[in-house]
């Protein structure tokens, strides 16, 4: 009977032990399944993230374009009004020089 006993007990241990393989490979499963998931979620919000990126370059590369032109411009608008004040500047200093004087009528 020793013998029996003892076969029984290892056979039953046994059954334990293949029933717990069995519930960490059914649990292993349902996480490596929710860490897909997981992943695949992550994949789309990297995708939405560069998606974000790409529009927010575009629209900064449209504002330095915005930005220089706009200098330029400012600069032009400055040249043209040191050059406008550098005409007027001269040409007052040459017509206060000018000796107006009221021409005399002449009666005939």
């Amino acid at each position: 009977m020793d013998i029996i006993s003892t076969l029984t007990n290892v056979i039953k241990d046994l059954i334990s032990k293949r029933t717990t393989l069995q519930k960490k490979i059914h649990q292993d499963i349902g996480l490596l399944n929710s860490q897909k998931k997981e992943i695949v979620e992550l994949q789309k919000e990297v995708i939405h993230i560069e998606e974000s990126i790409k529009i927010t370059e575009q629209e900064l590369e449209h504002i330095n374009k915005t930005i220089e032109q706009t200098e330029s411009g400012y600069k032009k608008i400055l040249e043209a009004g040191e050059t406008l004040m550098s005409v007027v500047t001269e040409n007052i200093t040459e017509y206060k020089n000018i000796d107006y004087k009221p021409l005399s009528p002449t009666f005939n």
